[in-house]
């Protein structure tokens, strides 16, 4: 068997998060909410038909709980949800800071590529203004 490309594990992945909305949708919806710590294994218990391949929930799970959309609902003191939707702990201080020092760095970064494309383009305009190739 040979090694899955990045349109294959994508792919997966987005069949994995539709299965989980679909099967727990008062934490998987567009309403997002911060999951119980250890929501996965809770989820993998559960051994519901049609479930993805453990590794791809792993995955889906991962990348929901690392977008930018779940990092902002995390706030000291909001209340963490497990898969039946019910209250399940706090999201403490520790993890909001984490929270939003990754949103923070996030942000520079994008404001850096953005200037890097700026300038990028700028100098490309003025190459190409004195008939110079780059």
């Amino acid at each position: 068997m040979g090694k899955q490309s990045n349109v294959e594990w994508t792919a997966q992945r987005v069949q994995a998060m539709a299965w989980l909305r679909e099967s727990f949708p008062t934490i998987f919806s567009l309403d997002i909410k911060p999951l119980k710590i250890g929501i996965t294994q809770d989820i993998l218990a559960t051994q519901l038909d049609g479930a993805p391949d453990e590794a791809f929930i792993r995955r889906a799970i991962g990348y929901h709980v690392q977008s930018n959309f779940y990092l902002r609902r995390m706030k000291p003191g909001f209340y963490r949800f497990n898969i039946e939707g019910q209250p399940d702990g706090e999201v403490t201080e520790i993890e909001a800071a984490l929270a939003k020092k990754i949103l923070t760095a996030r942000q520079k970064k994008s404001v850096q590529k953005a200037t890097q494309i700026k300038i990028d383009r700028k100098v490309a305009r003025d190459l190409a203004q004195c008939n110079v190739s780059p």
